[in-house]
């Protein structure tokens, strides 16, 4: 039983350190210089070289209207 608790803690930390890197690529090479990368943060830094809207709020507001999107439409 101890394995499983810790393996769980080690997967969450490893994905925690993975999402921190993502959001320091997308803030310091993606957003600064314009690259639209796929996705909803793609989106988001077109939002911003458009209409300056910030990265952060714009991908928030695409990801959570997906996982609306999510719920009512995947069975």
């Amino acid at each position: 039983m101890r394995t499983i608790k810790t393996n769980a803690w080690y997967r969450m930390g490893f994905i925690t350190v993975a999402l921190a890197v993502i959001a320091m690529s997308i803030n310091m090479f993606f957003a600064p210089h314009g690259v639209a990368a796929g996705g909803s943060t793609g989106i988001a830094i077109i939002l911003y070289e458009v209409w300056h809207v910030p990265v952060a709020m714009s991908t928030m507001v695409i990801n959570v209207a997906l996982l609306v999107l999510a719920y009512f439409l995947v069975d």
